[in-house]
C-alpha cells in the first residue's frame, strides 16, 4: 500500500496528489486550489451562458434523437465533480445543474438522452454527479423515487426498450414504450443505478436486494446487448 501511494504521490498531477492526501492520507486538503488549475479553466471558459457545454461533433446532433449536449454537460460535469472536486459552491456547476434539472420531468427521470424512451441509466448516473455536487433535496429524491419504482419484477434494472426487444432505432420513437418489467435484471444498468444509492445513507438498505443480484452476476454475460462480453 505505501508503494501504491507512493506512486501516486510522485506522479505530477495536482489532482492525483490531492486526493491521494485526502483519501488514502486521510489529510487535511484544500480542494479548492484544484478549481484554478489550466484543465478546469480551459473546461469552464467552453460553458454556455444557459450552464451547457455544446457537443462537438455537430453532424451527430443532427441525425440522432439524443440531446447531445445534455450528454456534454453530463460529461463535463462529471469530470470536473469526480476529478477536480469542484461543487456546488462553484457558479460553473451551479449552472450545470440549473440546465440538467430542466430535463427533469414531474416524476423525476432525466428525460433526453434517450430521445422520447426512459433511459434509467442517465438518469441514475446524472443523479449520482449531482449527488456528489452537493445536491441532496427534492429533486435529487424525486430521481431516487423513480427509479425504485422502475424496477424489474426481480429486483434489477433494465433499459425499458431492451426488455421489448426492440433495437436502438426505436430512440426515434415518439411515443414512450413501456418496460416489461417480467423480463431479467440487465447488471450493466443495475451497476449504474446502484451509483446514486450508495451515496444516500438513508436509501443504501432499499437497495441492498439489487447489490446481492448483482453480486451473484460477475463473470457472466449480461442479458441483453448491450454489454455481452464476460469482462
Amino acid at each position: 500500500m505505501k508503494e501504491a501511494i507512493k506512486t501516486l504521490l510522485d506522479t505530477g498531477n495536482s489532482a492525483i496528489i490531492t486526493f491521494t492526501k485526502k483519501d488514502l492520507l486521510r489529510e487535511e486538503v484544500n480542494i479548492e486550489q484544484l478549481w484554478a488549475l489550466p484543465r478546469v479553466k480551459k473546461i469552464l471558459k467552453k460553458q454556455q451562458p444557459n450552464g451547457s457545454w455544446i457537443y462537438p461533433n455537430k453532424k451527430a446532433i443532427l441525425r440522432s434523437p439524443t440531446d447531445y449536449n445534455q450528454y456534454q454537460t453530463y460529461k463535463t460535469v462529471a469530470e470536473l465533480v469526480e476529478f477536480y472536486g469542484l461543487n456546488k459552491r462553484h457558479e460553473a456547476i451551479s449552472k450545470a445543474a440549473r440546465y440538467l434539472f430542466s430535463f427533469q420531468t414531474k416524476k423525476g427521470e432525466f428525460r433526453g438522452m434517450y430521445g422520447n424512451q426512459y433511459s434509467p441509466n442517465y438518469s441514475a448516473s446524472i443523479t449520482e454527479f449531482l449527488i456528489k455536487a452537493g445536491y441532496k433535496g427534492i429533486r435529487i429524491k424525486k430521481s431516487l423515487g423513480w427509479l425504485l419504482k422502475m424496477r424489474q419484477d426481480d429486483g434489477g434494472w433494465a433499459i425499458p426498450l431492451r426488455t421489448r426487444n426492440r433495437k436502438l432505432e426505436a430512440l426515434n420513437k415518439k411515443k414512450t414504450i413501456e418496460p416489461d418489467k417480467t423480463k431479467p435484471f440487465s447488471h450493466l444498468i443495475t451497476g449504474i443505478v446502484l451509483r446514486p444509492f450508495s451515496l444516500m445513507t438513508a436509501y443504501r438498505k432499499k437497495v441492498k436486494d439489487a447489490g446481492m443480484l448483482l453480486a451473484d452476476r460477475v463473470f457472466t454475460r449480461d442479458k441483453y446487448s448491450d454489454s455481452r462480453g464476460v469482462e
